[in-house]
């Protein structure tokens, strides 16, 4: 399976290997964010699980979220409590816990200021990758294609709308310091002369 980096940008139905979103009374009747956890669904007998390009975009959006949830915005500075508790919640690093991380919300008032804009776009992604899920899993094996095209036109321009909103954020590795960078005014540092052993 890889580092654990992989699980954290991998599809959850790749890692469980089955459907999570087939219809169901709980699926069907609960909010988002109230579905039981992943264990409660049985996949249909007989549909063998394949891999499919929504798992690729979903991919895509972890990524997105986990440079928003990881990284703080000023050297040195750590996660805020919210912020840590949110990257716990959402990379766990594997499912085996039989947690719900993709119907999380993400929380962007958790995140530095200068994070909230951009992550607002992500949600966005987020709720257009889970209604996809949803409807083409109404039968299986899902009928992805019916979805495909307004979902990558969406994340298209959802990735563009980030990258602007993001323009001027810095993004920092939470607790480390950045080492100075040397000055760059054509000056050389002065270096010691060396002595003659004489």
């Amino acid at each position: 399976m890889g580092g654990k980096g992989t699980v954290d940008f991998m599809a959850c139905e790749i890692e469980v290997q089955k459907y999570l979103f087939q219809p169901q009374s709980a699926v069907q009747q609960l909010p988002l964010s109230k579905v039981a956890s992943f264990d409660s669904f049985e996949q249909s007998p007989g549909i063998p699980f394949t891999s499919n390009p929504l798992h690729d975009l979903e991919s895509l959006w972890w990524i997105q979220a986990w440079l928003l949830h990881f990284y703080v915005d000023q050297d040195g500075r750590d996660r805020s409590i919210e912020q840590s508790a949110t990257y716990d919640r959402l990379f766990q690093g594997s499912l085996s816990r039989g947690s719900d991380p993709l119907r999380a919300n993400l929380d962007s008032k958790a995140l530095p200021r200068g994070f909230q804009q951009p992550a607002y776009v992500v949600e966005q992604m987020h709720r257009m990758l889970l209604n996809a899920y949803v409807a083409s899993e109404q039968s299986l094996p899902p009928r992805y294609q019916d979805h495909l095209d307004e979902l990558t036109t969406f994340f298209a321009q959802a990735l563009r709308s980030a990258t602007i909103v993001s323009k001027n954020v810095v993004l920092f590795e939470p607790g480390k310091r950045k080492a100075p960078e040397p000055e760059q005014d054509g000056e050389e540092e002065a270096q010691p002369k060396k002595r003659s052993k004489v």
